[in-house]
């Protein structure tokens, strides 16, 4: 059984495809994260999964709650308190406009927990994996203390953990405070997802000039190895053509072997949410017990079939990513 841990947020999006926030009338609801996207992706590919998570005791709450539970989640840990969801716009991008996202976050109900919101001893009980992220630790002191505390928790209790070295500029004050959140994170984890640029920003490792490239993603995840030793390590690789072209890969360091995957292109519906794909079909792989090439082509292929599907959670099952693997991209009706 599988925990995640990290904020839940209500999404708005202009009801048109690729609308200016600016110039709509109208705003989609719906609710994502990159933990119960993770949670929601490995739902779907048949796991029991609990997201651990705070929403305010008021109707947007509801709706938050009832949305983890159409992904598959189980919503026993979700505390009810404070006064606020925390939010996201969505402006999608095309061609040569990227996408942007506009953040009202700021004092909602998961930035206010504390250290006795959530017992972990309890919580913890038959669970063998903790899943966080390194957003989570830039929204609020309390909220950094409480990851570094239930890593530590879960480790001591015997669950692997991984983290997805997600970095946000704009939560983050300075590159060198999730430095050393980051850091104080990673050295009670097994298994870390991340891409060059942001180790780049992050840990000033690599020379990462704006396009993911395997070479230097090799040296990056090596010296990340050295610094951080883990079982496993995991890397995006992406190339932008445009906002709407991309080209999507990825590859791990595991036991000391590096795997590459294939390169996928891919016509971008929704960026958003294939980092975490990949994080989950990369500890689906674990669970299951496949080999780290096996597990990485397929962690590759679900996310770069993420890409094609609208919102953040992708609803993907095994049996449609393993087509992908052995080659049909093209697109082909299925009757």
């Amino acid at each position: 059984m599988i925990l995640t841990f990290g904020e839940t947020l209500l999404r708005l999006t202009p009801s048109q495809p690729h609308q200016r926030l600016a110039a709509t009338s109208q705003l989609q609801m719906g609710f994502a994260g990159a933990e119960s996207n993770t949670a929601a992706a490995l739902a779907q590919l048949g796991h029991t999964v609990y997201h651990v998570t705070a929403f305010p005791d008021n109707p947007i709450g509801d709706a938050a709650l009832q949305a983890l539970r159409q992904g598959g989640i189980q919503t026993e840990f979700v505390i009810r308190s404070g006064d606020r969801m925390g939010t996201y716009f969505i402006e999608s991008g095309a061609s040569i406009r990227p996408t942007r996202i506009v953040y009202d976050r700021a004092h909602s109900s998961f930035s206010a927990i504390t250290e006795n919101s959530f017992d972990w001893d309890n919580i913890l009980k038959y669970k063998n994996w903790l899943h966080v992220s390194g957003i989570t630790p830039a929204l609020s002191e309390s909220c950094r203390k409480e990851t570094l505390h239930a890593v530590k928790k879960a480790k001591q209790a015997g669950a692997a953990v991984s983290f997805d070295l997600n970095y946000r500029r704009t939560l983050w004050k300075d590159s060198r405070q999730a430095a050393q959140a980051f850091g104080e994170l990673m050295e009670h984890t097994d298994y870390v997802f991340a891409n060059e640029g942001s180790v780049n920003d992050v840990f000033g490792i690599g020379s990462f000039r704006g396009q993911d490239n395997p070479s230097n993603a090799r040296a990056a995840m090596a010296v990340l190895q050295e610094r951080f030793p883990q079982k496993g390590i995991a890397f995006t690789l992406r190339g932008h053509a445009s906002a709407s072209l991309n080209e999507w890969s990825g590859l791990s360091l595991v036991k000391g072997q590096f795997q590459e995957a294939p390169v996928y292109p891919i016509e971008v519906v929704e960026r958003l949410g294939g980092g975490d794909q990949f994080a989950a079909g990369f500890i689906h792989g674990i669970l299951s017990g496949w080999d780290p090439l096996k597990t990485l082509n397929f962690a590759t292929a679900a996310s770069a079939l993420k890409h094609t599907i609208p919102g953040d959670m992708g609803f993907i099952s095994e049996k449609e990513v393993f087509p992908i693997m052995e080659g049909n991209i093209q697109g082909r009706i299925i009757r």
